[in-house]
């Protein structure tokens, strides 16, 4: 075997080396500016974040703050905050998609996700995301259906364990109180007692609403049990099985509805026809009838094309007379203009029309084929009409596939919004018992220990799977970790760094400015990005004063990865995002 010339393994080392090389130019530099990205959005999102956290500590004491530490705990002293911030801020974009992934993979699951949902049963606070797992929800709602039922059950307990007034509602809670079927002595007492304050199963009076708040509450566990209900992510799905589901409904109908509804929809679908039928047999008739059509209304096509010669004619002659007139005769020309092409028109009609035809002649067959297509559309319309409606008829068979498919195609949309109505109150009604029901005092403690016990939570592989697989689908506007139920278990490591610029590692900028009316505040990001070395603003807490310090980027990832430092913007005192601002 005859050996390898030495300068042949040379070409070929340095061929994979520069190919290698390539590679790296191009994936590099890349994979820099990915990261850059990320980590522009994250400090954006904290600056965001931040910004809720001011608006919830201004309930509360009536000021803004710039002081990180009493946002954070203005968080912890109120448990309503934190409810309404773990579903107000994206959790997922307030740090980078690997230290989630590492915070998961931190977790001890499912066990402490077990151990969560049984604390805040035991706390009686709202479940909310945690309630979907394993429908857990839907079973406490199944359970307190099933103790209603229960010709022993005692519905004291039921009475204490539900904010009556938030589970049915405003509208529906006054209702109840000038309910006809109530003395209006009673009416009057029980009204006064909960103005001022008083809930509505803490009063005396309570014996004779409770009957009409039961009802309710059935009436609502009717709605949260039912199970036809599609969500949105759902639709294509619905869509293949409710088309099956429509054929088969359809397909019963005797003759006489059928025809009903062939009455009903021949109109539709006549119109939906009409121009396809035309489109494949204008140019037909339109051949078999030209030269009659043409001969028998010469005067009229005549017309139309003489005019539109004058109305070319009459702007390009306006031009030369102004190219031809003096100035001092151009202001005015435009109140003897018309008087003046009366003048040159016939002439100019004389000799030129002709040729003018001559050079035109698809624009006059234009004008032609419009005006008999105009004329033939009446006549051929209603010849036709009654033509289709007689050619569906022959085939009754045939017909009805092709009605039940095109009906489906009308009425398809309105059937979907029905079902997001539908999808809309079981939600609204699964939120209200979420926040409104005490379950572990309804159900009972033995129970629920039971249920929670028994519930099937992912383990580590699993729930990162899913959250992974969320993550593909885009741009999510609630936070993933809370759609999972995670927020509450990793928000203190989350809340750890939600105050820095994860490129500086500094404090974001908090300003607050009082002024006579209300008071405003605005966040920026440290960073200070001045076309030269950007640097960062830090503030000495104790002094309270700046010192600028330079930010350099690693050499290797300035110079091979195109990197850079820049600020991530701010939000200014009327409470707008610079990123989000547009710009002409």
């Amino acid at each position: 075997m005859a050996e390898r010339a030495k300068g042949s393994i040379f070409y070929e080392i340095l061929i994979v080396v520069l190919a290698a090389g390539l590679i790296f130019t191009i994936t590099y530099p890349s994979k820099t500016w990915q990261q850059q990205d990320e980590l522009q959005n994250v400090c954006r999102e904290r600056m965001s974040a931040l910004q809720q956290l001011e608006y919830r500590y201004m309930e509360n004491t009536d000021s803004f703050t710039v002081d990180i530490a009493a946002l954070k705990e203005n968080v912890v002293k109120y448990p309503e905050i934190i409810d309404a911030l773990d579903s107000t801020i994206n959790w997922d974009r307030i740090t980078t998609t690997k230290t989630i992934v590492n915070l998961i993979n931190g977790l001890n699951l499912p066990d402490q996700l077990r151990e969560e949902i049984a604390s805040r049963l035991d706390q009686k606070k709202p479940l909310w995301a945690l309630a979907e797992w394993d429908s857990l929800g839907f079973r406490l709602v199944d359970e307190v259906d099933a103790v209603m039922q229960d010709s022993m059950f005692n519905y004291d307990s039921l009475d204490v364990a539900i904010d009556w007034r938030g589970l049915v509602g405003e509208n529906t809670f006054w209702d109840i109180l000038s309910s006809e079927d109530i003395s209006r002595r009673i009416l009057n007492r029980a009204n006064l007692k909960v103005q001022r304050g008083k809930s509505i199963n803490e009063i005396k009076e309570w014996k004779y609403f409770a009957p009409l708040f039961h009802k309710e509450l059935v009436s609502m566990i009717k709605v949260a049990q039912s199970k036809d209900v599609w969500a949105p992510s759902q639709k294509e799905k619905w869509e293949i099985y409710r088309k099956k589901q429509w054929d088969a409904e359809m397909d019963t109908l005797p003759q006489a509805l059928r025809d009903t509804v062939w009455h009903k929809y021949q109109e539709k679908l006549w119109e939906k026809n009409k121009e396809l039928i035309w489109k494949e047999q204008w140019k037909s008739l339109y051949a078999a009838e030209k030269e009659t059509w043409i001969e028998n209304n010469k005067d009229v096509w005549s017309r139309i094309v003489e005019k539109n010669w004058i109305d070319q004619r009459k702007k390009q002659w306006i031009i030369q007379k102004k190219n031809e007139l003096p100035d001092s005769l151009v202001a005015i020309f435009a109140t003897i203009r018309d008087s003046l092409w009366r003048l040159d028109r016939d002439s100019l009609f004389t000799n030129e029309f002709e040729s003018w035809k001559a050079k035109n002649k698809k624009e006059i067959n234009n004008i032609i084929k419009n005006l008999w297509e105009r004329e033939r559309r009446l006549t051929w319309t209603g010849e036709m009409h009654d033509k289709w409606i007689s050619d569906q008829e022959q085939n009754p068979g045939k017909l009805w596939d092709y009605l039940k498919f095109e009906v489906w195609l009308i009425e398809k949309d309105n059937l979907w919004r029905q079902e997001e109505k539908k999808y809309t109150m079981k939600k609204g009604v699964m939120y209200r018992f979420n926040k409104n029901i005490k379950w572990k005092t309804t159900i009972g403690e033995d129970r629920i220990s039971e249920i929670v016990d028994n519930l099937n939570l992912p383990d580590k592989n699993k729930l990162l799977s899913m959250y992974k697989k969320e993550l593909k689908k885009g741009q999510n506007k609630k936070s993933i970790l809370y759609k999972l139920g995670l927020v509450s278990l990793l928000r203190n490591q989350l809340f750890e760094n939600m105050h820095l610029c994860p490129v500086a590692q500094e404090p974001l900028k908090i300003t607050v400015v009082d002024t006579t009316i209300v008071p405003k505040f605005e966040i920026k990001c440290p960073v200070v990005d001045t076309g030269k070395t950007p640097f960062v603003v830090k503030i000495d807490t104790a002094s309270g004063d700046t010192v600028n310090i330079d930010l350099k980027l690693p050499f290797f990832k300035k110079v091979f990865g195109g990197g850079e430092i820049r600020s991530h913007g701010y939000i200014d005192l009327d409470g707008k995002k610079s990123w989000e601002k547009k710009t002409r």
